[in-house]
């Protein structure tokens, strides 16, 4: 591999790195904000809470940025 091409793919680790972790850290906040107010959001029963917005935007976000959001959508789910 040449140089140039070197500098090239060094240059773009640390950026593809960088926009995982602000599209992980959106899915996080977002699953987490929607399911702590889903949770005070209990008409009914206490135990009864809304989770569709939550479990939306993660299936939102495996079909939007693939396989690689599982982890965060798997850690907002616990």
């Amino acid at each position: 591999m040449n140089r140039s091409k070197q500098a090239a793919l060094q240059g773009t680790q640390p950026k593809m790195l960088l926009q995982w972790a602000k599209r992980a850290a959106l899915v996080l906040l977002t699953s987490g904000v929607t399911g702590k107010a889903g949770l005070l959001i209990s008409f009914v029963n206490p135990e009864i809470s809304l989770i569709w917005l939550p479990a939306g935007i993660g299936v939102a976000a495996l079909l939007r940025w693939g396989e690689t959001m599982f982890i965060p959508v798997f850690i907002s789910a616990l």
